[in-house]
């Protein structure tokens, strides 16, 4: 099999419980429990569940936004906690995340352009002219006009600003991308359109893809292993077409009776 480019090993991540107006501690809620999953080269795999199910907070654990209570994360075969300084920073450009909320993951102050200079700016210095010119790539990569290089968030609609939440996500061509429920705050007809997008992006760039979601039919379109998540553990892994064509879980039937995305939309 092909080299795992981002991994989790028995990972468990625990949240402190509080009460009253003093916030005295009284437990945790443990949001993901001793689990397994490895993303290899060039891959699709999509993981879903309901909301509350560990999601999102597995998906933040991945790229090292939050800490591990135990077990082990790896980037490219090595534990998270051994990349420091410079070579993490390096590391860091592997593993890429899309968030859910476009408009909250953009700063408002920035105009696009502005935005999608700032990995460029980070990792590679270089001339401004030569970012404006890498800058106008990712828009074409993503499907939209150079001119919208100007334009502040809020001038565009909601697809519109996922579009650049993608196009900044994969400015350093990571080799896994992360996407954490990036159609979920999106219309039925913007959300195909996303999907058919990371869909060409992954075949053109050859870079493997965590897609996150609460809809098993919307993973099955672009996934090729999908693995089901319930209460923070993993609880059924397999092919897109054998698990939506004999999904063994319970839980898994539920979610799959539940999809209702309309894939074959057209692009607007």
């Amino acid at each position: 099999m092909a080299e795992a480019i981002v991994s989790a090993e028995r990972v468990s991540k625990q949240y402190p419980l509080y009460s009253g107006l003093l916030r005295r501690r009284i437990g945790s809620v443990e949001a993901v429990q001793s689990v397994e999953l490895a993303v290899h080269e060039g891959e699709a795999v999509g993981l879903v569940g309901e909301s509350g199910s560990g999601k999102s907070t597995l998906a933040r654990l991945l790229v090292g936004l939050v800490p591990p209570s135990a077990g082990h994360i790896r980037w490219l075969g090595r534990p998270l906690s051994e990349w420091r300084g410079r070579e993490r920073l390096h590391a860091r450009r592997q593993v890429q995340m899309v968030f859910q909320d476009p408009s909250g993951s953009l700063d408002p102050r920035l105009t696009v352009g502005e935005t999608l200079a700032e990995p460029f700016e980070i990792h590679l210095g270089g001339r401004r002219a030569e970012h404006r010119l890498r800058v106008e790539r990712l828009l074409q990569a993503v499907e939209l006009p150079i001119e919208y290089a100007r334009r502040l968030p809020r001038e565009l609609s909601g697809g519109e600003r996922q579009r650049v939440g993608i196009a900044r996500a994969i400015a350093l061509e990571p080799r896994v991308l992360v996407c954490d429920e990036p159609i979920a705050s999106l219309d039925v007809i913007v959300g195909a359109a996303i999907l058919r997008l990371l869909g060409r992006l992954q075949a053109q760039r050859g870079m493997a893809l965590l897609f996150i979601s609460h809809d098993l039919r919307a993973v099955a379109t672009l996934c090729t292993r999908i693995v089901v998540m319930r209460a923070g553990e993993l609880v059924e892994e397999a092919s897109a077409g054998q698990l939506i064509a004999r999904p063994a879980h319970p839980y898994t039937r539920r979610l799959l009776c539940a999809a209702a995305l309309d894939l074959n939309a057209p692009d607007e």
